[in-house]
């Protein structure tokens, strides 16, 4: 679904520099200054989780596989956008979503996880924690009344924890870290007709820094449409692909040792006030 995204935002681009001979002005135009936003997201999910004892490397662990964790499932997000000045070009974005799931099975294979070993045969349950804050600025350097351009920069922060024990024992392993990734950006808005808009953004980040590496990709396109005066409803596919990995020697804090891959795939419903 990423590649798909990624496809739409090229068609995008190309309808967007037919209309680049537009952009003479710079004014506020249809552009809203301010905007709040709040949504479900229905995803489909594929979670790998490697956690490395002290003493050496661990197995990658397919969550929804070998824990039983449901690959779908809904949340809610909640966003706010602010464009100061007169002009608009200049835009703040304020984003959070979390992700809750667990799991309860038992197990078919050996699993070591961390300093613990469950053997096949175990009943265990798990538990993973995701929540998403992200800030971005851009700045629209296209604009006029039918396109908006703007690069962005931001700190997308993901908080992670994870649990899993096996109920009657002692067998129990939990780990949890933050991860502020900086990230660089492209928005995209394009109107269609006065009632219905084209959106699009992509943020992509890759960092290696003293023992950490982080890779992400996020990408969305949809359309809006404005029912009435202050209030608009969107529908769009969002595609997030994140991997984090460290070796337990970031000097910011982050003791985490091991990777976490997520893949996010799925539809975004929204309701937007704005003016």
């Amino acid at each position: 679904m990423i590649a798909g995204i990624h496809r739409a935002l090229a068609v995008a681009g190309l309808l967007i520099s037919a209309n680049c001979a537009r952009a003479e002005g710079g004014d506020a135009l249809p552009w809203e200054k301010f905007a709040f936003v709040v949504g479900g997201f229905i995803v489909s999910s594929d979670t790998e989780l490697r956690i490395d004892s002290s003493t050496g490397i661990g197995a990658s662990v397919d969550l929804e596989e070998a824990l039983g964790f449901d690959s779908r499932l809904g949340t809610y997000r909640v966003a706010l956008m602010y464009r100061p000045g007169n002009s608009r070009r200049h835009q703040i974005e304020l984003q959070y979503f979390e992700s809750s799931r667990s799991g309860d099975k038992v197990l078919e294979e050996d699993l070591e996880i961390g300093d613990e070993f469950f053997p096949a045969g175990t009943a265990v349950q798990s538990e993973l924690d995701l929540r998403f804050f992200n800030v971005d600025y851009s700045y629209a350097f296209l604009q006029d009344d039918r396109v908006r351009l703007a690069l962005s920069a931001g700190l997308h922060t993901t908080d992670v924890r994870f649990s899993i024990n096996s109920p009657g024992s002692s067998l129990s392993e939990d780990e949890s870290f933050t991860a502020p990734l900086p990230v660089i950006g492209l928005r995209a808005d394009f109107v269609l007709t006065p009632s219905w808009r084209f959106k699009s953004t992509l943020d992509l980040m890759y960092l290696e820094y003293k023992g950490l590496e982080g890779v992400l990709t996020d990408a969305y396109v949809g359309v809006e449409y404005l029912a009435f005066k202050n209030i608009g409803f969107g529908f769009g596919l969002n595609g997030i692909r994140y991997r984090v990995e460290g070796d337990g020697s970031d000097p910011n804090g982050m003791d985490f040792k091991g990777v976490l891959q997520l893949d996010l795939e799925g539809a975004l419903l929204y309701a937007r006030y704005f003016f």
